[in-house]
Parts: C-alpha cells; structure tokens; sequence
C-alpha cells in the first residue's frame, strides 16, 4: 500500500498503525501458540467501535486479508493474518459494572482477570474460563466455560447483548431481540461472524473471596 494510502485511514483513527520496523510490533503481534505464529503486513490498534468500523471498510475496499486478535490465545493462531491486516483489540479493555442490574459491559480487548477484578469489587461474576491471561473474546465466541459453568451455564449462555462489526463495515447489536439470528451464532459458533466491540454478560452473586493455598477460591458447586 502506498504511503498516502496508509495515511488516509491513519486520518480516520486515534489508535496506533503498525509495521515491522515500529516500536511495539513484536508484543503486538505475539501469540500464545509459537508453533502457528505468523506476521501481518500491517497492524492496527483502534480504540473505539467507529474505529474498528473504519479498518474493515479499509480491509474490504483494499482487498486485504483482516483477522482480529483479542487474547492471541487460540492454538491455530487465527488472530494473525499472515500478510494480512490485523485488529488487534487490546486498547479496548475497558470493563462497566451495573451493580444494580447486575450486568457488565466488556471490551473485546479485556482478559478474564480484568472481568473478574471489576465485578468482584461488587461481590458479582459472570462464567469465564480457567487461566485469567486468556481473552474473553475467543472464550466467549468459542462457548466458554469455567469454574461457574456447572452452577450458571456456559459463557454463552450469560451473554445478553454483542456489538459487533460486520464485513460491510455496518456497527450492530445482536440480542435475543435485536438481530437474535446473528446473535444465536455468535452464541459459540466462532469469530468469522465479524469484529467484536463489545460484550454484555449477566452477572450472579459469587464472592469476594480471596485466594487460599493458591487454589482458585471459587466453589464450582
């Protein structure tokens, strides 16, 4: 791509664009599984749900392969396109609790310790993995299950409301009630449905607890 090419979608952006010979490329671009690891051609870091929709419109109107990391933890490492461009969420990790309706609204770039960290402040949790350097993104879009599953279900089954960004570059929200259709898939059918920008998940009475001999101090029961 051409230099003023990059600079009309760095125009269009308040996060970071990436090359190879930037400060910050290799940690942006690590993932967890070193045997599948790859390397885009270009790396964007947006912070917003309008950002995000900028980059897909620049990837489809450029014809460039996009993949979106959250975690990095899959073991195929799909959050990297090779030659591609990449999302990569992690200046998204915000978390708001509503203590009162007991929901939390998440960013895609969040791990499960940032989750846990803020709803715990409010003695509540919703269902999440095992190891807390894990993304809720790939978690979540994968079904999910944790410690709570046998007493709340999966992830999936706690998740209230996804906005998302489509392929035509389109912000939606999928609910049971607003495009429930795209929202039953995105219930554990994986990440090729779009970008995630947010997630809203119910929370439950769990805690505050602290850990005990190095045991996770939540009872599964």
């Amino acid at each position: 791509l051409a230099g003023e090419t990059l600079g009309g979608l760095a125009s269009r952006i308040q996060g970071r664009i990436l090359r190879a010979a930037d400060e910050g490329w290799d940690e942006a671009i690590l993932t967890w599984n070193g045997m599948a690891a790859t390397a885009p051609a270009l790396l964007v870091q947006p912070e917003t749900a309008q950002e995000v929709s900028a980059v897909v419109r620049f990837a489809r109107d450029h014809g460039l392969r996009l993949s979106v990391k959250g975690g990095g933890h899959h073991i195929a490492g799909v959050s990297i396109a090779e030659r591609g461009l990449a999302l990569d969420m992690s200046r998204m990790r915000e978390v708001e609790v509503d203590p009162d309706r007991r929901i939390a609204r998440v960013g895609p770039g969040c791990r499960l310790q940032d989750v846990d960290r803020a709803t715990q402040e409010h003695g509540l949790a919703t269902v999440l993995g095992f190891v807390s350097i894990v993304g809720v993104a790939g978690l979540t879009l994968g079904g999910g299950l944790g410690y709570l599953t046998r007493r709340f279900g999966w992830t999936v089954d706690n998740l209230l409301e996804v906005e998302m960004v489509t392929a035509d570059g389109r912000i939606r929200r999928t609910s049971r009630d607003e495009n429930p259709d795209l929202f039953w898939a995105l219930r554990g059918a994986g990440a090729n449905f779009g970008a995630v920008t947010r997630f809203t998940f119910q929370l439950h009475p769990v805690g505050p607890t602290r850990p005990i001999g190095g045991r996770n101090p939540v009872d599964p029961t």
